[in-house]
């Protein structure tokens, strides 16, 4: 499938099972997570991208 600028496009599903999730203290008793504070700055995710890269 093509984006409207042309791209592609795509989704991925993934299951996983509630029991593998408890041990990172994920489970389905627990609410969903929310925004509790501001986004990072613009650059945060430019400069960890770089310095993934060394």
């Amino acid at each position: 499938m093509r984006a409207p600028d042309g791209g592609r496009q795509c989704w991925i599903e993934a299951g996983v099972a509630a029991d593998a999730l408890r041990p990172l203290g994920l489970h389905p008793d627990r609410p969903s997570a929310v925004v509790n504070g501001p986004s990072p700055p613009d650059w945060w995710h430019a400069e960890a991208e770089r310095r993934a890269r060394h």
